[in-house]
């Protein structure tokens, strides 16, 4: 049976090769496909768990040099890309030694924009810890794309990033491919805890972000004379979870219709993945000239550099697993106005930034893969709307937010603050003891 799948998986390959990514996702729903991916998963899940059986992980990692392999969508405009990279800055602070191993499976060239992070050691699987930052989702598909003994016989550690109370039931096979998971927020650790067979343990990412200093809001075609507000988001994140409308309305009860002295930036990775709700966006924006929407792909720096331009950043979420890029706002000393619920409370007071009520309401079973049965947060619109006239209207206020936001990111989640965590806990497991650099 497997000597089928692996030539269905050669099939899948050449499939995906020739046509539009657009099309392969209308493809994937049809009841056969979604049969021969369901299938294929469970025959890599097989063969990986069977061979950690034969492999002991830890005792097998053991013979192995101290240090981290990392593995990811090293190169992709996503969160959890740039939260493996960013990994790469806290291992790097603490003296770690570790490799960088790129994953593009599903990913395509054009959102393959960013560089690696530099690793002295390389790529390879040449230390005893391999760090996976893909979800259990995809993670069956690796045993595909690396040496199983690489996979199988290194301590493992999967970095899961989840946005709701619940996990998936289907995400439970994954756990027996990993000796341990890393959560990001005390949101998403109590979320796999309540499921896991396997120790869970808080490491949050750290955030440094990198940024053009020589590019202006001339180079984003955006007025340098006003106040901008930001909101960026990822169509592959769930619209409805990302919630832009929420902060396009809250701007339209902010402000007068075409106020020059202030705007709305939106910016939105892979918004032709969702023609429609990119075309419901822009509806929401018509006759309105001081909105302004950005569709073009950007490198993470470019992304962060239009964030430092901006003056404060607005994301009415539904629910985070962390909350990266306001994280990264906050970083730059910009005021954050977010949904106060879920993954961004671990950064989040009343010092440092602007928490909008909400009251939790049903999830949306179209949104992605958050389904029914679940909850998440609806924000207040017009308790919004109030923070935004109050930030663009009170210096002062402004200002204590601004510099509260730069100091907390600065204290808790630098990556000296994280790689030392990393270092305690891996030495914790006597991972890094013979062969520590630090």
């Amino acid at each position: 049976m497997k000597f089928l799948y692996r030539a269905l998986e050669f099939a899948k390959k050449l499939l995906r090769w020739l046509t539009p990514r657009g099309a392969r996702s209308v493809i994937k729903q049809l009841a056969p496909f979604q049969r021969f991916y369901s299938n294929l998963e469970i025959v890599h899940t097989r063969e990986w768990q069977e061979y950690r059986k034969l492999r002991s992980g830890l005792g097998n990692s053991q013979q192995a040099q101290g240090g981290v392999n990392i593995v990811g969508y090293l190169k992709a405009t996503k969160g959890i890309s740039e939260a493996a990279r960013n990994n790469a800055l806290a291992l790097s602070s603490a003296k770690i030694p570790f490799t960088v191993n790129d994953y593009e499976a599903g990913i395509p060239k054009s959102m393959q924009v960013d560089d690696l992070p530099v690793a002295p050691d390389g790529s390879g699987f040449k230390f005893n810890t391999n760090l996976i930052h893909i979800n259990p989702p995809q993670l069956p598909y690796l045993w595909d794309a690396f040496a199983h003994e690489d996979l199988a016989t290194r301590y493992t550690i999967g970095v899961w990033y989840w946005e709701l109370p619940q996990i998936p039931n289907e995400w439970g096979p994954a756990f027996d491919l990993v000796d341990e998971v890393w959560a990001a927020s005390d949101f998403v650790f109590r979320s796999i805890s309540a499921k896991s067979p396997v120790p869970v343990i808080k490491i949050p990412p750290c955030v440094r972000p990198v940024y053009n200093h020589l590019l202006t809001r001339t180079d984003f075609l955006l007025p340098s004379d006003c106040f901008l507000f930001i909101c960026a988001y990822d169509m592959l994140s769930a619209q409805d979870r990302k919630n832009p409308l929420g902060a396009v309305e809250a701007f339209k009860r902010a402000f007068p219709k075409n106020d020059p002295s202030v705007g709305l930036v939106i910016k939105i990775n892979n918004a032709q993945e969702n023609p429609r709700g990119f075309e419901t966006l822009m509806n929401s924006t018509t006759g309105y000239s001081n909105c302004y929407l950005l569709k073009d792909v950007y490198d993470k720096q470019k992304v962060n550099s239009l964030i430092k331009l901006g003056d404060a950043f607005i994301s009415l979420h539904r629910s985070e697993g962390f909350g990266l890029i306001p994280a990264e706002a906050m970083s730059f000393g910009k005021p954050v106005i977010l949904t106060k619920w879920s993954g961004n409370l671990d950064y989040m007071t009343q010092e440092n930034s602007c928490g909008v009520d909400y009251k939790l309401i049903p999830a949306t079973s179209t949104s992605g893969p958050y389904g029914a049965g679940q909850v998440w947060a609806d924000p207040d619109i017009d308790h919004a709307a109030f923070f935004m006239k109050k930030l663009f209207s009170d210096r002062e206020y402004y200002t204590q937010i601004s510099n509260h936001a730069k100091r907390t990111i600065e204290t808790n989640f630098s990556p000296q603050i994280v790689g030392r965590m990393i270092r305690e806990h891996m030495t914790h497991l006597g991972l890094l003891d013979q062969y520590s650099s630090g």
